[in-house]
């Protein structure tokens, strides 16, 4: 008699559970009109009306903060896979403000966003279509 492999399990069902929640997602999206698609990797849905460019814009911001807040805690001695996703999320959240402090004073996120949009070239309208779900 042995034990079940847990890691193998969890990192099958993971994936699993991602895949059915993007599933959901562009469902729920479609009835709402939003027209979606499967992004390169085939493993996430995109929004259409979303330019690539946009999307490379702030997921590297994401990025950035992950990698300050990686290193926040390296410098604490504490150990990124250790922590708990509240620690982690907290330590991501501080590390975005001191980002974004850096880079604009506005008053709120959606103005960050807007402002950073803009400097792309990108001024948003809508993603609705005129599609009847």
């Amino acid at each position: 008699m042995g034990s079940l492999d847990s890691a193998r399990i969890t990192s099958a069902t993971s994936f699993m559970f991602g895949a059915y929640f993007q599933a959901e997602l562009a469902r729920e999206l479609r009835k709402l009109a939003i027209a979606v698609h499967v992004d390169e990797s085939g493993r996430a849905i995109a929004i259409d009306g979303v330019p690539r460019e946009a999307c490379e814009l702030f997921s590297k911001r994401h990025s950035q903060a992950e990698k300050t807040g990686k290193a926040y805690a390296k410098r604490q001695g504490l150990d990124w896979n250790d922590l708990s996703a509240e620690r982690k999320f907290a330590i991501l959240h501080n590390a975005n403000l001191a980002y974004r402090s850096k880079k604009y004073s506005g008053s709120n996120d959606k103005e960050f966003w807007l402002a950073q949009a803009h400097e792309i070239g990108w001024y948003h309208d809508t993603v609705l279509t005129n599609e009847k779900v």
